[in-house]
């Protein structure tokens, strides 16, 4: 379910998972059985107070650090998703096959599809929403480089549900970095907005997914949500998800203010065993990494080099120092693509 794929995070990208958001405090209401009717499931979650919100809830103005993203994920599905195990399962597409050169990517899209606003979902919108994000993402507050649409040659659609993406070159981590990144958007509610940043109407938040947007603050910083019961996974289990800022999270758990909260591990420690309150750990939102600059580094133009720097690095050792063990010792997908997180 959707509500899964928003609260995980492909491990095996990473060499280290921060602890800053694996771990839950969730208050007894949000647990217990039978304290809310089945039909009204409020679920209420907050973060500690910070500079700023993260951004209006849609494909080009969302914040890009942060929960940003998954703030968008709620409304909005990609054409696939990783699941914590590091194999992508489909979302938008059904199934998908790549050519044996790497430079051509055919998705079957699932069929019965809708917007929000009752639309169907079609081929022609994965095609605009490329063409559108490819055009515009460099004016955006998201830049250019968190949708990585320069290795794209051009998407055509042979059929109304089916989509080919071909690229000018191979690219490795195309379906992680691409097809798992880009939120499809509604051609007939974009394609007149010239400019993405200042759209930020009720439509703007139209998508595919879960969660329909029924309320954003920028001044509260809270985001609400309600379920899409029409969703073609299913209906989420929650019927209202809200987010909100909250100058102290644990405060904000003990007094019934919050069904959860991300907290340190120190937090959680010190927490853990006060009554009503349950604690969960699972992957986080917060990572740490690190990136070969390659184009300013010919040395690290070698494989086995940016190999023998990995194979170096004691991830266990660096997560016990940094986290004090609250994190995750992972590994690199491909040595072009090591991160530490």
């Amino acid at each position: 379910m959707k509500v899964e794929k928003v609260f995980s995070v492909l491990l095996s990208f990473f060499i280290i998972s921060s602890v800053f958001g694996p771990l839950f405090l969730s208050s007894a209401a949000a647990t217990a059985e039978n304290t809310v009717e089945e039909s009204n499931r409020v679920f209420k979650a907050t973060w500690g107070a910070s500079g700023g919100d993260w951004g209006f809830p849609s494909p080009l103005t969302f914040y890009p650090r942060g929960p940003g993203y998954v703030m968008t994920s709620f409304c909005f599905d990609s054409l696939v998703w990783p699941d914590e195990t590091g194999n992508f399962t489909g979302l938008l597409a059904s199934s998908w096959e790549n050519s044996p050169d790497g430079l051509t990517w055919t998705f079957y899209l699932r069929e019965n599809v809708t917007w929000h606003d009752g639309e169907p979902f079609t081929a022609d919108d994965v095609i605009f929403t490329y063409d559108y994000i490819q055009g515009k993402a460099a004016i955006s507050p998201i830049g250019a480089g968190w949708y990585n649409t320069a290795v794209i040659e051009s998407v055509e659609a042979p059929d109304k549900y089916t989509v080919r993406i071909k690229l000018n070159r191979p690219y490795a981590p195309f379906m992680q970095q691409v097809a798992a990144v880009i939120p499809i958007m509604p051609e007939h509610i974009w394609k007149d907005v010239s400019d993405p940043t200042k759209y930020m109407d009720d439509k703007a938040a139209i998508g595919t997914g879960p969660f329909i947007l029924e309320d954003y603050n920028k001044d509260q910083q809270s985001y609400k949500y309600s379920a899409n019961e029409n969703y073609f996974l299913g209906k989420p289990v929650i019927d209202t998800l809200i987010f909100v800022k909250s100058t102290d999270p644990v405060i904000s758990l003990k007094v019934g203010d919050a069904d959860e909260a991300s907290l340190t591990l120190d937090q959680v420690q010190a927490l853990k065993d006060s009554e009503n309150m349950k604690v969960i750990q699972g992957p986080g939102y917060w990572v740490y990494r690190l990136r070969f600059n390659i184009p300013a580094n010919s040395i690290l133009e070698n494989t086995e080099i940016r190999k023998a720097i990995y194979h170096s690095l004691d991830c266990e050792e660096i997560q016990n120092k940094v986290l004090h063990g609250g994190g995750v010792a992972g590994s690199a997908v491909r040595a072009s693509l090591l991160r530490l997180v």
